[in-house]
Formats: C-alpha cells, sequence, structure tokens
C-alpha cells in the first residue's frame, strides 16, 4: 500500500501530466511551506473541462501510459469517461476502502450478499468484492451480482441462510418487496442491510424495518470510480453520514458562490477531493458531487461530515447519473428555435423511488406539446440506463415541465439560478 504526499502527488501531475501541466502553471512547489499552503495555491478541478481533455490514447489526464485496470466512470452515455488506476493503487484502494467497512456494523460470522452490478467496465461489484476480501474480520462474502430474481434470491437465502445484504437500494427494496409478498418467511435471516451507489432515505428505511424487524442499516461506505475514496461510516454515523479517509484523502468543503474553504460546522458547501494514493491519473481538488456539512470540530480525527445531496455537475436519479453539462447539449439539440431558454433539474423522492423533473423556460413557448415528445424520446434514446431503472421500478417517468422563469428555485442569497435542486435531503 503506497500512499505519497501532497507535494509528490502535484510535482507528479506538473511534470508528467499535459492537462496539469497547463492548469498549474503558476504553480512553483518549493514556493510553499506545508501541505496546507500548495493545497490553497491550486485551482479546483472544473469536472467538464477535466473530462472533456480525456483520450483513450495519449490521455492528458494520465501521468504515464496507462496500465493497471480501467473502469468507466459516471455512467454516460455517448461521451464516456474512464477512470485508470495501476494494480498497486487499485489494492490501495479497496485495502483502505476495507478498513472503513470494518469500522461499521459488518461482524464476525455474518454471511453477505455482494448484489452490486458488474461488467460493461462498472467498477461496483469487483471493488466490494475486493474491499470485502481486504476486511480482516472473519465472515463469509458470496459474490451473487445484481442480476437475481426473486425466485434464485428466494433460493439463496434458504441455502445459505444469508445475514447481510449489500447493493444498491433500490434493487434491494425491489427484491425484498416481492419476497415479502410471495415468501416472507425467507427473510428471516436478514438481520443487516449495507447499502451504496445512492442514498437511503428515511422512507424506505421506515417500509424495510416494517417488513424485518430490528434490522440494522448502514452505509457500506462512500467512494466513486473517478474520485476514489471519499468515507466511511463508523459505528456512531447516522443517516447519510461519513468520516473522512485522513491518511489517503484531503476532503474539502467549499463556498458554492465564492469557492472558499469552510471550516466551520454547519456551513453547507460543495465537497471535494484530493486523492493521495493515485499517481496515474491524478485526482486533485476534485469536485465528489455532493453538497455536504462538517459535523464534528476542525481538528477531530477523520472528521465526519453529512451528505446533503447532489451538487451542480450531475444528479444522481436512483442508480442512474445524468450529467448537467450533457443534458443541456440534448436540450440545444431540441430547441434550436429558442436560443436562450433556461432548465433545472428538480430531484424528488416519492413513494420510495426518485424522480426527475425537468423545468423549462422558453423565451418564445409553443408547441410546447411536441417539444415535450420529442425531449422525451431523445433523453430516453440517449440514456438507456435510465429506460431500463424506469422499467425495473427503481425510478419514477422523467417529468417534463414548461413553466415561466419566475417559477425557478433561485439562491436566497445571490439571486442565481439553481442548476439542481435536491428536494431529497436536508438539513
Amino acid at each position: 500500500m503506497k500512499i505519497y504526499s501532497l507535494f509528490e502527488i502535484v510535482e507528479t501531475a506538473q511534470k508528467n501530466s499535459s492537462y496539469f501541466r497547463e492548469e498549474f502553471k503558476n504553480i512553483q512547489i518549493k514556493d510553499y511551506k506545508n501541505d496546507l499552503e500548495l493545497l490553497r495555491s491550486l485551482p479546483t478541478t472544473n469536472h467538464n473541462k477535466f473530462w472533456s481533455s480525456h483520450r483513450f490514447f495519449s490521455n492528458p489526464l494520465t501521468t504515464e501510459e496507462a496500465h493497471g485496470i480501467l473502469f468507466k466512470s459516471g455512467g454516460s452515455t455517448g461521451n464516456p469517461k474512464f477512470s485508470y488506476f495501476t494494480s498497486e493503487e487499485w489494492n490501495t484502494f479497496c485495502e483502505i476502502f476495507g478498513w472503513g467497512i470494518e469500522q461499521g456494523i459488518l461482524a464476525e460470522q455474518d454471511r453477505v450478499a455482494n448484489m452490486f452490478y458488474a461488467g460493461d467496465l462498472y467498477a461496483s461489484f469487483l471493488f466490494i468484492k475486493d474491499s470485502f476480501q481486504a476486511v480482516s474480520k472473519k465472515f463469509l462474502q458470496l459474490p451473487f451480482g445484481g442480476i437475481l430474481t426473486a425466485p434464485v434470491f428466494k433460493q439463496q437465502l434458504n441455502d445459505f441462510k444469508l445475514t447481510v445484504l449489500c447493493g444498491v437500494p433500490t434493487a434491494i427494496i425491489q427484491l425484498i418487496n416481492e419476497l415479502n409478498e410471495s415468501s416472507p418467511e425467507c427473510l428471516k435471516s436478514i438481520k443487516k442491510i449495507l447499502y451504496g451507489g445512492e442514498s437511503m432515505y428515511p422512507d424506505q428505511m421506515d417500509w424495510l424495518k416494517s417488513v424485518i424487524p430490528d434490522l440494522k442499516i448502514a452505509s457500506v461506505g462512500y467512494a466513486s470510480v473517478d474520485a476514489g475514496l471519499l468515507g466511511y461510516c463508523s459505528k456512531d454515523c447516522e443517516i447519510d453520514e461519513h468520516r473522512c479517509f485522513d491518511s489517503s484523502t484531503i476532503m474539502e468543503i467549499l463556498d458554492e458562490d465564492n469557492n472558499e474553504s469552510i471550516v466551520e460546522s454547519n456551513k453547507p458547501g460543495r465537497l471535494y477531493v484530493t486523492n493521495l494514493t493515485r499517481k496515474l491519473m491524478p485526482i486533485i481538488r476534485y469536485p465528489a458531487g455532493d453538497r455536504a456539512v462538517w459535523i464534528e470540530p476542525l481538528g477531530t480525527k477523520n472528521r465526519k461530515f453529512k451528505i446533503l445531496g447532489r451538487s451542480e455537475e450531475a444528479a444522481r436519479v436512483g442508480t442512474v447519473t445524468v450529467d448537467f453539462e450533457e443534458l443541456r447539449s440534448l436540450l440545444q439539440s431540441i430547441l434550436t428555435d429558442h436560443q436562450g431558454f433556461q432548465f433545472q433539474m428538480i430531484l424528488s423522492h416519492i413513494a420510495k423511488r426518485d424522480e426527475l423533473e425537468l423545468k423549462i423556460s422558453l423565451l418564445t413557448p409553443q408547441d410546447v406539446d411536441l417539444l415535450k415528445k420529442k425531449l422525451m424520446t431523445e433523453f430516453l434514446l440517449q440514456k438507456p440506463s435510465f429506460t431500463e431503472a424506469q422499467k425495473k421500478g427503481l425510478v419514477h417517468p422523467l417529468k417534463i415541465t414548461f413553466c415561466d422563469l419566475q417559477h425557478f428555485e433561485k439562491n436566497e442569497r445571490t439571486g442565481k439560478l439553481k442548476r439542481i435542486v435536491d428536494r431529497r435531503k436536508s438539513l
């Protein structure tokens, strides 16, 4: 396992990555006395600029010819994003995340179903499988994957008396709902759920606990294939709370208006990460994609933070990621006669499922029914993962609303339009 200093990460990125060489052209590393001074001098990573620079060959984002392992990142279509890890970096990623899992509710002798998804360069199943193997507790992992049907899963529950289900909340809920209706007795062995990939909401937890009394529910941890390590869930973490991996990441919460670092507790901002384990594809002041607040004082070891919902880069709707700028490009291709349009993404959680609503304001509204039909068709065509999630009952159908700009939500302090409004979270 190898963890680098911030100076080593920045020096490697500046020397060997053409992207970071340009981004850090005004940075003289020797001028800074410590990590904090250097960190604050660095620009934050612009998510769209970063990924638009990506190339599969001669990649400006990498510091040497790619080797090790590659995963598709972001879940988007049409413009795939790929994240690279050396074999050592991947092992380190999983080893540290495995340590984080140990700090949570997983116990000796648990029998754990790994129900995450695999294939098509998707990381979650392999990541959780490898991370579980790094856990020192004596438990049994059963790597089923995410394609289990209720009849097959019933047999697995009966055969192995599984105690822990680990996977995406909506998929777990769907299976438990089907089994509860047909064979509720097979659910008796389940004691815990470890979830990841999306949030678990209070109504989902309440329903699960009504079906399985005394059920324990916790996050398996907080990570992404692009950003890497983000947080672990200790036994004292409440819903949406995680702790920093102090030794291997630098976590920042930055003010959404002026990008200044927030050090006090209970002040919302955007979460950024600097990864100290990756040199092949450096991750430096990179947006994690979520808003968050500190909930412990500055200086607390592995300081605890709470996730408040998605930030402006992308929206996570159930199991599907919808990138804001990619959605803008789609709208521009349809609304060619409506330059100056504005839109806003509204995320809601209704009846145990997420809903995405697109609010669109046109300067010259006309033929909105036809436009709505075209937009719906093109969105589902470009985002087959959303169609698949909808067919499985994991998300509500896309909702498109044309309205005046006055009905958009704005920042109360600045008057700026909010690009993404996440109504699923609150302080």
